[in-house]
């Protein structure tokens, strides 16, 4: 056999390289070709399927509605009340429920007497400033005080509520020894509260025939609240003294509010009616004992509802 000289032989594999690679060419562009003509079957490769694994959100967990903690705004408010003064909040027993009034003690040898505050629940909680300025330190000075929340004006029921409530409360005070009360109440509520406390106003100052000696009215509410029926079921008993109170500045009209209540009260023959002037207590100055909000009352209570604590009432039952 004859050989080939080697330079002979690379030159011949080197003519048939351009065939090879244009087969290799044809090759590919039929793959190309094959590849963009296949359908989208909507399938994702591995890689795809893994991305959208980890892209895809987790469903989140269904969450059942919360109760609601308090089935009204009163109910609320009396939440927070309790929680506020844990220390003096007692719960009071009527017929619509409990309800929590603040108790506060005298801080004085002998208790002279009590004032049981009154104020509409349309009041921001935390009482009014001149409420709130008589509760803390009328007990300085040898009152104790009760203060509870009635029903809004608007409320169904409301006047055997404030009855009730009336009640319960001077029932608690009885059983502290308290049958002196001055009650406190907003214009608002007046005429309820001494309607339903009739039974309960002594009428020749003898604690034994009833524990209400005294009004103190409080002008909290603007505009003309009490009209002639009102103002008559306010002034309903001669000889309970009434200190009726209007804060300053005066709002359009409350002059001649002023003037239609004493009209009222001296046509009732009230025996002592006593209207007073002042400004709202500042709230910097609720803790100032000395302040004239709590001078002027205490004044007007030691004057016609001072006695003293009985421990052991001669007559609970009435």
């Amino acid at each position: 056999m004859t050989r080939q000289p080697l330079n002979s032989a690379f030159r011949s594999g080197l003519r048939g390289l351009p065939l090879l690679f244009g087969l290799l060419l044809l090759w590919s562009l039929n793959s190309l070709a094959q590849d963009e003509e296949a359908p989208d079957n909507g399938v994702p490769d591995n890689g795809e399927a893994a991305a959208a694994e980890v892209d895809a959100p987790e469903p989140e967990p269904e969450v059942p509605p919360e109760e609601p903690i308090d089935a009204s705004r009163e109910a609320r408010d009396n939440r927070l009340l309790a929680a506020a003064e844990p220390e003096q909040v007692r719960w009071l027993e009527t017929p619509q429920g409990t309800v929590p009034a603040l108790f506060t003690l005298a801080e004085t040898r002998v208790t002279k007497g009590a004032l049981l505050l009154l104020h509409t629940a349309d009041q921001p909680p935390g009482w009014p400033l001149p409420l709130e300025q008589l509760r803390r330190q009328l007990p300085r000075h040898g009152w104790a005080t009760l203060a509870l929340n009635l029903p809004s004006p608007g409320a169904e029921e409301r006047n055997p509520i404030i009855a009730a409530r009336l009640d319960a409360a001077l029932a608690f005070l009885r059983d502290q020894g308290q049958l002196n009360i001055t009650l406190l109440v907003d214009n608002g509520s007046a005429a309820g509260v001494v309607a339903a406390g009739t039974n309960h106003i002594s009428t020749d100052g003898n604690p034994l025939e009833g524990q209400i000696r005294a009004l103190v009215m409080i002008n909290l509410l603007r505009g003309n609240l009490l009209d002639r029926e009102g103002l008559e079921a306010v002034f309903a008993a001669p000889a309970l003294p009434v200190l009726d109170i209007f804060l300053t500045p005066e709002p359009a009209g409350q002059a001649e509010q002023r003037r239609r209540q004493r009209a009222a009260a001296m046509r009732a023959g009230v025996e002592h009616y006593q209207p007073l002037l002042l400004p709202g207590p500042e709230l910097a100055r609720r803790e100032d004992h000395m302040h004239y909000w709590s001078q002027r009352v205490r004044g007007f209570m030691a004057r016609h509802a001072e006695g003293i604590e009985i421990p052991n009432p001669v007559n609970p039952g009435f």
